[in-house]
């Protein structure tokens, strides 16, 4: 009999869909369900044995939690930042800097048996919160997309991130593409997915909201290097380095800041680059990669290499079903509707919403709440 899995999260977001359902979706011994938090019902906690909270970090989520607690389900806390500690300067601090969502993510941790993390610092962190005082350290699958063969100028570099990430593009990067002014569109091109930081001669597009429509965007620009410029302090160094794991999959050479989480898997000038963040460095390195673009070939042969030996979706679920047994043998002893109550999560969900705005935008809220 299968362990009838269910994940809860606001949106189908990509921490969702490769950090939890690629890796259990297609294993024996487990059936997987993800849900809107907002359209969770008791009869889906009924249905479950194990209850995956993704970034839970709202009222809606903690009474999930809660109702599945109460009915014996095995309850997993999942997160892939330290969304306690957002910095203040970004634009989604509004919504994460608040004091009650900040409540709730201990909460939902308290009431977790374990706390499923891809980094170890958040594991440090906020694993002592969990029932169990457990943390489990696990990874995120990559699959190879583009094998790179060749090739052909202009060089095409490529940034994609959150807009949170703008000021670090415009400390770092701006210094840079304008040392290479004079043979931009010509030697080389810059492309900016997300983040724009209002740089002329470059590219930009808006952030894609559905994974697949930026995988096949970036497939299709057959890009040779990679940016992933991050600030170095503790909340970005609790991060996944899933730029590398990105960039890679895609046949694109990255250059990452020399920082954790990215100096914890890139070995300078063997899977990719590392730099400080200082412009001068990042230009150096980009001028190298025109002047002998046959790094970019062996460099990215080496990351692929690494990313199916130890990112394949087989290796990873194996050893996240080794390190949470649970996803496939535990089975809750009580299905009785009777015991599982749970209030009407749509109005909580929503209500939440409406006075997280008024607490943000104050009289504002008039307008945005609307929209």
């Amino acid at each position: 009999m299968k362990t009838n899995i269910l994940v809860e999260c606001p949106e189908l977001i990509s921490s969702v869909k490769i950090g939890v359902l690629d890796l259990l979706e297609n294993r024996e011994g487990c059936n997987v369900k993800f849900k809107r938090t907002s359209t969770i019902t008791k009869h889906d906690i009924l249905w479950s044995d194990v209850v995956i909270s993704v970034r839970g970090c709202e009222k809606a989520s903690l009474k999930i939690i809660e109702s599945a607690n109460r009915a014996g389900r095995y309850t997993i806390m999942f997160l892939d930042d330290d969304l306690i500690n957002i910095p203040l300067d970004l634009d989604s601090t509004k919504y994460y800097n608040d004091q009650k969502l900040k409540k709730y993510i201990l909460e939902i941790l308290s009431k977790c048996q374990i706390l499923w993390a891809v980094n170890p610092k958040i594991i440090e962190k906020y694993s002592k919160y969990t029932i169990s005082k457990r943390g489990i350290l696990g990874k995120v699958p990559m699959k190879i997309e583009i094998e790179k063969k060749e090739w052909t100028e202009p060089l095409k570099v490529l940034y994609a991130g959150s807009i949170d990430h703008k000021q670090t593009l415009q400390k770092i990067i701006n210094p840079v593409i304008k040392k290479f002014d004079e043979i931009i569109n010509n030697k080389i091109t810059f492309t900016f997915i997300g983040a724009n930081p209002e740089i002329e001669k470059t590219k930009h597009y808006n952030y894609f909201q559905n994974y697949e429509s930026y995988k096949k965007f970036v497939i299709e620009g057959k890009f040779d290097i990679g940016l992933a410029p991050i600030e170095t302090t503790d909340f970005y160094k609790s991060k996944y380095y899933n730029k590398f794991l990105e960039y890679t999959s895609i046949g694109v050479v990255g250059i990452y800041t020399d920082t954790e989480p990215y100096n914890l898997v890139i070995e300078d000038g063997i899977n990719g680059f590392l730099c400080k963040n200082n412009p001068e460095e990042w230009y150096l390195k980009i001028k190298e990669l025109i002047e002998k673009p046959f790094k970019i070939q062996k460099i990215i042969k080496n990351a692929q290499k690494q990313v199916e030996k130890d990112y394949n979706v087989k290796v990873v679920s194996d050893e996240i079903l080794t390190l949470i047994p649970e996803l496939i043998k535990y089975k809750a002893e009580e299905k009785n509707i009777k015991n599982i109550r749970l209030e009407n999560i749509k109005l909580i969900f929503y209500m939440e919403r409406i006075q997280l705005l008024m607490r943000i935008y104050g009289l504002k809220s008039i307008i945005v709440i609307p929209y």
